[in-house]
Formats: C-alpha cells, structure tokens, sequence
C-alpha cells in the first residue's frame, strides 16, 4: 500500500510539472505573439508612413494603445530577448509570417479589384 501511494504521489507530482511546463509555454507563445503582432503592424505603417512622419507617431501610438503597451514594454522585451538570440528569432519569424499574410491578404485584394476593373471596362 505504501508503494501505491508514493506511487500516486510522483504520478501527481509528473503531472504538476508537464502541466506547468505547458502552461508555461503557453504564456511565452501569447507573449510572443503580442509582441510580434506590436512590430509587424508598427513595421507595415513606418513603411506606408515614411514621408510622413506626424502621422507615423499617431497610428504607432495607436497601435501601441491596442496591444496594450508602451514604448518602455517593447524596449523591456528587446532588453530581455537581447541575452535569448534563439527566442528572438522564434519572435522575428512569427512577425515574417504576419506580414507574409497582409502581403498575400493585400496582394489577393487587388488582384480581385482588377479583375472587376477589367470586366467592368
């Protein structure tokens, strides 16, 4: 009996573990994505507002407000990502695959408006 119960004891104790580890993980992959989210937008709208800086800060800022983040989060996370190089680049890759998809999002939209431009002419 006794060796049941130890048993039982380190079967609960694997569990705890493997289901902290999960939860774990879970926690850096939502982190990751935010902040993957955060930069491929900022990214996409430096480049749509390049020649107008103003309102690059106002959409940044409003990007910013939501994700739910500052300036100094990004910057804590650069900081914590800075001694992680492998991490980073899980972040950098989720960021590729958001703009790969606006890219083909966008890319597929205008596709359909020429096709409707051309059998409208």
């Amino acid at each position: 009996m006794r060796i049941i119960g130890v048993l039982a004891v380190i079967a609960i104790l694997a569990a705890g573990y493997y289901k902290i580890k999960e939860w774990r993980a879970e926690e850096k992959d939502r982190e990751y994505s935010l902040y993957a989210g955060l930069i491929a937008e900022t990214s996409i709208a430096a480049e749509l507002y390049r020649d107008d800086p103003d309102s690059f800060l106002v959409v940044r800022d409003s990007i910013f407000r939501e994700h739910n983040l500052t300036l100094e989060d990004l910057s804590a996370f650069r900081e914590k990502m800075s001694a992680h190089q492998e991490e980073w680049l899980k972040v950098w890759d989720h960021v590729a695959r958001l703009t790969d998809s606006l890219v083909i999002y966008h890319r597929s939209r205008l596709e359909s408006e020429g096709d409707s431009a051309d059998a409208g002419g």
